[in-house]
């Protein structure tokens, strides 16, 4: 009982060295004290430059790039001047008098839909198959956050019986030897660096901007409520945010039925990624923040829920509602 009570102290030590700083309203990389991080990289730095465009849709990784593709094109196809911002940005700041939408999710979902996604897409992200022996730490940002993972895992995953990863291994190959649980929280650490950061980051400066009925505007938008709203009819008044916000005229709005990933195959459909187990995911994956991260993912959701133009609707509801829905569903990266 007493190794028991040991490491359960130690791991509520583990949990008081947060992953991640909050400052400013921005979440940084994590701190160097932390137990399951090497230390903070380069400071993140802006490269998002929408432009001079009416309208444009700014995309955070696995956040709906396809669907935001997509939608860009119907609208040029419409003849209204759309613009897809710099994809999975770090958005230090928004430029150009633009509309703007800017996709995002809640970060427990995120972390399941990357899980998936690194793990059994067909066409892999170079960096998802290249060996952590062969990644270097000036670089970390090349390899999405994965080096920093690799890094972290024995540390915390030690509390779950994993050991240490093999320096030949890629990070595709490290997420189908996990277990589901390890591999979670592997996706976790990475996120965690590279992905949350950029994606609150974005929300912020987005929020800073607002909404507006004419001239510059930004609202930020929840991708799995859009995608309920757009092909199964939702009524998480997403998709009007974005109609809205774009200023997008309702004989074409109709049109973005169009963009349903699941209407057939191609690009949008390769991108996707399964939901089942979903909710058996989300409720692991808070338990493991609780255990291992210091409670930043939900530190990382509520902030971001700060920035919703009006209250949400609870998460579990909305992932139980598209986990029941008569076809299939996934969502598009």
């Amino acid at each position: 009982m007493s190794a028991v009570c040991a490491c359960a102290a130690l791991l509520v030590a583990a949990a008081a060295l947060v992953l991640v700083n909050l400052h400013r309203g921005e979440l940084k990389p994590p701190s160097l004290g932390s137990r399951c991080t090497r230390g903070p990289t380069a400071a993140l730095r802006a490269n998002v430059h929408a432009g001079e465009f009416p309208a444009a849709i700014t995309t955070n990784h696995k956040t709906g790039t396809e669907l935001a593709k997509c939608l860009v094109r119907l609208l040029a196809d419409a003849n209204i001047s759309a613009h897809l911002a710099e994809m999975h940005v770090s958005a230090e700041h928004f430029s150009g008098n633009v509309r703007q939408v800017n996709l995002v999710r809640s970060p427990f979902i995120l972390i399941h839909s990357g899980y998936n996604y690194h793990k059994s897409v067909a066409k892999p992200e170079r960096w998802t198959v290249k060996p952590f022996e062969q990644m270097h730490f000036e670089l970390d940002g090349v390899w999405q956050g994965a080096l920093e993972a690799f890094t972290a895992l024995p540390t915390c995953g030690s509390y779950i019986g994993v050991g240490n990863l093999s320096g030949s291994q890629t990070y595709r190959q490290a997420l189908n030897e996990l277990n589901f649980t390890a591999g979670l929280l592997f996706e976790s650490l990475r996120a965690l660096r590279r992905d949350l950061p950029y994606m609150l980051t974005s929300a912020r400066l987005c929020s800073r901007i607002g909404f507006r009925p004419q001239g510059r505007a930004c609202t930020n938008i929840w991708l799995d409520e859009l995608m309920l709203d757009l092909f199964e009819g939702g009524q998480n008044q997403a998709a009007s945010d974005l109609f809205r916000t774009l200023l997008v005229p309702p004989d074409v709005s109709v049109k973005t039925r169009d963009c349903d990933p699941f209407a057939g195959p191609g690009r949008m459909h390769d991108h996707t990624t399964n939901h089942s187990g979903r909710d058996e995911a989300i409720h692991l994956l808070r338990r493991l923040d609780a255990a291992f991260l210091g409670g930043e993912l939900a530190l990382a959701k509520a902030t971001l829920e700060s920035y919703r133009l009006r209250p949400a609707k609870v998460e579990g509801g909305l992932a139980r509602s598209y986990g029941s829905l008569s076809r299939s569903r996934m969502s598009s990266n």
